[in-house]
């Protein structure tokens, strides 16, 4: 009987021995793959904000050419107002000199 014991004792022990091991292996397994899947998480989401950056980046260049282009505009147009302006004012002091320098003279029938 005592044999018998030995050889059930051995069994259950090289059951639980294999059973353990397999179900560390799993464990195992199971975090490497954890590992793998995040630090694929993490390289994907790098990738991911490099690609977002450039297109920041691009997007920031164009605004830049934009703002710059239409400041170049506004100062032509700002240019252009101030030689009309000075053209206003020459022709109203020519003509304010042109004016006194005539004598007032009324003409009957026509109005002013």
């Amino acid at each position: 009987m005592p044999d018998e014991i030995v050889i059930m004792i051995i069994a259950v022990v090289g059951l639980l021995g294999f059973s353990i091991r397999s179900i560390v292996k799993v464990v195992m397994d199971a975090d490497i793959r954890k590992l793998e899947l995040r630090h694929g998480a993490q390289s994907s989401e790098n990738a991911a904000s490099s690609s977002e950056i450039e297109q920041l980046r691009a997007e920031i260049a164009q605004l830049r050419e934009t703002t710059t282009s239409h400041a170049l505009s506004l100062q032509h147009s700002v240019e252009r107002l101030d030689h009309r302006v000075e053209f206003v004012e020459r022709r109203v002091s020519t003509s304010v000199t042109a004016e006194s320098v005539q004598p007032e003279t009324q003409q009957i029938g026509v109005r002013r």
